[in-house]
């Protein structure tokens, strides 16, 4: 079997990155959007009533 080259090991190196990246990339938008969405429903019942929106 042929060792690869410093050019192949690094283009491997640089992938697996890229697919660790992205893996995480998509857990801190998960956590965020569970983040952004939790100040607005635990303190909307307590909300005084001039202080909500109404349609």
């Amino acid at each position: 079997m042929a060792r690869e080259s410093e050019k192949q090991r690094l283009e491997r190196n640089f992938a697996d990155e890229l697919k660790e990246l992205r893996v995480a990339q998509t857990g801190v938008q998960i956590l965020f959007a569970f983040l952004l969405t939790l100040p607005f429903t635990a303190g909307f019942p307590r909300a005084a009533p001039s202080s909500t929106a109404r349609c």
